[in-house]
Order: C-alpha cells, then structure tokens, then sequence
C-alpha cells in the first residue's frame, strides 16, 4: 500500500526521520551529560566528592595531607582518591603542546575501576617520597593523536613542564579524568607537584578527594564530618574553623556538566516540538489520504472487516512508515551526534570528553520514540478511516461522511502553525540576541587581531627567564614585516 503512493510515503518518512533524528541527537548529548558523565568509570553512581568549605565559601579544595588522613581512618568508603587538574606543557620531542592533566594519588586508576589499555597505573612506591619517581600515565586520545600509537610507548619518555617523565600507561579509549565533560590527557603522581608547578611540598598541595560508597550517603556525611573536626584539631594553625561537606557526582562543582545541562534541556525542548510538528504534519497527509481511500474501506467493510480489523490495517501501515522513520533518524544521528559541539563555546587548552556514542540507551530511547510517533500521528486518522459510512460508499456519497475528518484536519493545520509560529518567533529572538552579541562594540577594533597563548612557566622559566622570554618574543614580532604592533 506505501509502495502505491511513493510521494505520500517519501513525505511521511523526511518528517519522522527529522523529528526522530533532532531528538536522537539531543538525547545523545543529554545521556552522555546526565547519565553517563564519567566515560569509562566503573559504577560511578557511587562516587561522591568530598570539598572543604569555610563559613560561606564552599567547594575548596583540600591539602594533600587532608586527604591521607581522611583515606587512612574512613569506614564507610572503600576507596579514596586524591586528583587535581592542571594545565601541562608536553612534548614527544618534537613540538610541544599546551593539554589538560593533573596529579594523581597511587590508588586513583584502582578507585575508579579503570584499567589502562597498556602498561599500568601509579605505584605506592612512586607516590611516597617527593621527587622520585617521574613517571606518567597518558590518556588514550593523546597516545593516538601525539604519540601516533606508537606500540613501544611504554619505552618513551614525555618532556612534561621541560622535565623528562617515562610513560608507564596509557588510559583506555574514552576515558578522559572525573571533571565531567573536560578531558584530562595525562596524570603524574602528587609527589611529583613541583615538576607540574602544583606545589614545593606535595603535602601542602590542593587536591579534589572523591570516594567510592560502600553504605548509604548519610552516614558517609556524618563521618567525614567528624573526621574534617578531628583533622582540624591536629592542625589548629589557620585550620580549625575548616569544615568538610560530602556531594553526590552529579552536584559536584566540578567539570562543565552544569553549564552543558540548560543548553541541551532547551534543544530538547526545541526538539520536542520539531517532534509535535511533524506528527500533526502526518497525521494530515493520513486524513487526506484517507479521503482518497474511502472506496477501498467501503470494499474492506462490503467484505465483512470489523471496524476493529480496519484500525488494525491503517495503524500498522503507520507503524510502518514510523519504523522506516525512525531507522532513516538512527542514520542520520550517526552524522549528527558529535554536530552540536560547533554549538558550544571554545575550551582554549580543554578537550571535550563526553561519550557521544549511539549506545543501548540510545537505540532504546528511538524505539520507544518511534512507537510514540506512530501512535501520535496513526490513531485519530485510523479511527477517522475507519467510520465509513457503508450505504453513503455504496451510493459514491462518501464525501458527505468525511466532515469530521475536514474539523479534525483544520484542528491539525492550526496546531501545526501555531507549534511553527512559536518556533519561528523563538528562533528571531535567538537571532537577534545573536546578532547583538556579535555586533557589540568591545571598545577597540578587533579587526586583524591575532591571539596566542604562552607560558614559558610550565616549561621551567623562572620570572627573570620568563620576563627575558616576552622582551626577546615582542623584540621579534615588532620587526616582522606582516606585523604593525605587539604586545
């Protein structure tokens, strides 16, 4: 019956395909955002994050040393970590390269649940004396993009902050840190914060501590709230009105999750009403199609279909056309998914780490979209079909039956403009505020400006070598003849 009517079908199928592709690509995002925020973290629903606070200041961090005593005398977690992000310099040798790391305590691949894909993770022994072991673990993403899957990395060296570190593993694909859609390329041990530039004593250096739940979160609050008082009375200098709160991952003020979550809950919005037009847009071309078909109904019920047999036919050939529907949206969201990064904000030296990949979760999400879509827009022309009139067919009087299907398809029409015109004046607003933005005056031209992002620091300058560094750069620039001024 589709295949009789390829116009018909081809129209149907565009606008389920649309509507179930803009809605797979949302949930994608929203998925990897909400519900799977730390790619490659086994059980990560039990990790929460333990921030310091001091009266109205909160989500501080904590000393390296607060951390050790908190693992050494914790009962209801059963495992602690302490971890930091920081901005690195690295070099395979060649030409370096500004990427998002972090120092690590030796437990924190073993906390997490991660197995690197090659090599290993962090020794006790190389987080127990300051300085020693200057050893790396690399992300799968900069082995493959710096490092070109070289498959005797674990005999390389990396030139980190212009000291040499040996690389002894690489993280598995996906994984990228725990700060929630901000990807982390390396990780060193804390003892070795002052090649990093984090601390001269790796004691006194701040870190993050996040744990993994063996009880319920209650009691988890309960005791690392007397355990913050009991820190703080062995080190009463400066610390003693410290105290210590407990958040779930998802409440962490950590990773970009926040800022990701609104923006994707108002595509999901827009996207639902991409949804509701296209369904009211089929269910249309249904109802004047069921015009069309009236002396075939007429021959069905001559024949002796029930009306309930007649439902069944029109609401499988629309279950039908969904499913068709909403295979054409899975493809198109293979192109999609990744498409609404060009949406969001540059990150400078920050990677994206979010799994955006079409999953079980995914493909379940689809398929119950594609039921909803066939039932929004299949059941009123289904039960409209099927209220022939057999002595009106009989007579060719079957247009005199179909009033109510005319009411119910002018209803449809104002529906769909009225869903279309709400967009359509969202969409102006959004554009004008766009255009505002970019047309602002920032108070100098920008026009032929170039920008660059240096720190000699991380390389091991000092302030004198530093400052020698800029004089001899701007000395350069100024002279180039594609330069009018530096600074």
């Amino acid at each position: 019956m589709l295949a009789k009517t390829p116009g018909f079908t081809l129209t149907a199928v565009v606008s389920i395909a649309l509507a179930v592709g803009a809605n797979a690509t949302v949930f994608t995002w929203l998925k990897a955002v909400l519900f799977d925020p730390l790619p490659g973290v086994a059980h990560s629903g039990q990790l929460v994050n333990l921030s310091a606070s001091q009266g109205d200041r909160t989500g501080l961090s904590n000393k390296y040393a607060a951390y050790l005593y908190f693992r050494d005398h914790t009962a209801t977690l059963s495992g602690l970590l302490a971890h930091e992000l920081l901005l690195m310099n690295v070099s395979d040798g060649e030409k370096p390269e500004l990427v998002a790391g972090g120092i690590a305590s030796a437990n924190y691949f073993d906390v997490l649940g991660v197995k690197p894909v090659l090599g290993r993770g962090f020794t006790a022994e190389e987080c127990a004396v300051p300085g020693r072991n200057p050893v790396t673990v690399i992300s799968y993403a900069l082995w493959n993009r710096k490092f070109h899957r070289d498959p005797n990395i674990l005999r390389q060296t990396a030139l980190i902050n212009g000291q040499r570190f040996s690389i002894v593993g690489v993280s598995p694909p996906g994984f990228g840190g725990v700060y929630g859609g901000l990807g982390q390329e390396l990780w060193v041990p804390v003892m070795m914060s002052q090649a990093v530039g984090a601390a001269d004593d790796p004691r006194l250096a701040n870190v993050q501590i996040m744990g993994r739940r063996k009880t319920d979160f209650a009691q988890v609050q309960a005791e690392t709230h007397v355990l913050a008082k009991q820190y703080a009375g062995l080190h009463p200098a400066g610390l003693n009105k410290w105290d210590e709160y407990v958040l779930p991952l998802s409440q962490a003020p950590r990773g970009i999750q926040a800022s990701i979550v609104p923006f994707v809950g108002v595509l999901m919005a827009v996207a639902g009403f991409v949804l509701l037009i296209a369904c009211a847009n089929v269910a249309n071309l249904l109802l004047a199609r069921s015009t069309a078909r009236a002396g075939e109904v007429g021959l069905r019920l001559a024949l002796g279909a029930s009306r309930g047999q007649l439902i069944r036919q029109l609401l499988t050939e629309s279950v039908l056309l969904a499913a068709i529907g909403g295979l054409a949206g899975i493809l198109l969201t293979f192109w999609t998914a990744d498409s609404l990064r060009l949406l969001l904000p540059s990150m400078a030296d920050f990677q994206l780490n979010l799994d955006l990949t079409l999953n079980a979760p995914v493909f379940a999400f689809c398929f119950v979209l594609t039921l909803l879509t066939a039932v929004l827009f299949g059941l009123a022309p289904a039960i409209q079909g099927s209220r022939a009139d057999l002595g009106l067919l009989m007579k060719n009087m079957s247009r005199g039956s179909t009033g109510g299907g005319s009411r119910l398809r002018n209803g449809l029409v104002v529906f769909q403009v009225t869903l279309s015109l709400v967009a359509l004046v969202c969409t102006g607003l959004f554009g004008r505020s766009l255009q505002a933005a970019l047309t602002a005056d920032p108070g100098f031209n920008p026009r032929s400006v170039l920008l660059a992002n240096l720190n000699p620091f991380l390389n091991g300058y000092d302030s004198v070598r530093g400052a020698e560094f800029y004089r001899q750069l701007l000395e350069r620039l100024d002279q180039h003849p594609g330069v009018k001024s530096a600074s």
